[in-house]
């Protein structure tokens, strides 16, 4: 679980970053275009490119839960491997001290 709750703590941080450039876009674009049409031209198109990020972010997001859940699974089974190899053991040590 260390797992999902690093990937969680990095999509956090990814998205308080991608608040911070589109704040800094919107400041740098105010600075540079006076005019109020293609500032506002400006902010919609910085608008839509942040928008395809965060979905992008999403996608990741549901890739990194289902690699998660994979490997929840996965070390299940390699668990129950373990105890049925242990089984195995305690029972040919049985078998050998019955001989």
């Amino acid at each position: 679980m260390e797992v999902a709750k690093a990937i969680e703590i990095s999509q956090s941080i990814s998205d308080i970053g991608m608040i911070g450039l589109l704040f800094l876009g919107i400041v740098f674009l105010a600075i540079q275009l006076k005019d109020k049409k293609r500032l506002e031209e400006a902010l919609v198109n910085l608008v839509d490119k942040m928008t395809i990020i965060i979905e992008i972010n999403k996608k990741y997001q549901s890739y990194y839960e289902k690699m998660i859940s994979d490997y929840g699974k996965y070390n299940q089974k390699c668990h129950e491997m373990f105890e049925i190899q242990n089984d195995i053991l305690r029972i040919l040590k049985e078998k050998d001290t019955k001989l």
